[in-house]
């Protein structure tokens, strides 16, 4: 999954760090995984590269794959568009067969995370979730991520009042899809 590739060379790995090469790397050949990639890299489209693997293992399913590209590609643009970190994010995914078959994707960013983005607007764009949604309540920012999630209506940009669905639209495929979304923040998950 390139996992060692991006590891920050000063961690120490035991018993010892893998040594890789470009022949190592699946490159997007082996539809079972879809190794680590970078979010926002130019002509590298992962939701696109995650409905490919999930159209060869899954093709049951092929009435819920539009769904599942829908959410990933919603979350993957949510860490294009708001992250604010110079550092990259990523995706993966990863299909597990057996007598319980299962996907599972994940979305990860290095930058302010959905309560970092969304807080910093609540007191000027939203002041009914402010005093809803107390920054000194640590009960808060989880419930305000649900409400993100199952509400919608929320969103960091200051001025346009057509944004904030498209967590709520990934949280309802998600529970179409039966899936288990975890979210993990900074002081949370």
């Amino acid at each position: 999954a390139r996992f060692f590739d991006r590891l920050h060379p000063d961690v120490k790995v035991t018993p010892k760090r893998p040594v890789s090469s470009v022949e190592d790397k699946i490159l997007g050949s082996n539809h079972r995984i879809v190794e680590l990639q970078e979010i926002g890299v130019p002509k590298t489209n992962v939701p696109k590269q995650i409905r490919n693997s999930l159209e060869q293992n899954a093709p049951d399913q092929k009435g819920n794959i539009n769904a599942v590209q829908f959410a990933i590609g919603e979350l993957v643009n949510n860490v294009e568009d708001h992250s604010q970190t110079p550092y990259p994010g990523f995706a993966g995914l990863q299909c597990y067969g057996g007598t319980r078959p299962n996907v599972m994707l994940v979305v990860s960013d290095n930058g302010l995370g959905i309560c970092g983005t969304l807080r910093s607007v609540l007191a000027s764009k939203y002041p009914d979730l402010a005093l809803e949604f107390p920054a000194d309540d640590p009960y808060a920012d989880p419930r305000l991520i649900i409400r993100a999630f199952t509400q919608g209506g929320i969103s960091q940009v200051i001025d346009d009042d057509s944004r904030g669905t498209g967590l709520h639209t990934s949280g309802r495929q998600a529970a179409n899809l039966n899936a288990n979304v975890l979210i993990r923040q900074q002081n949370f998950e």
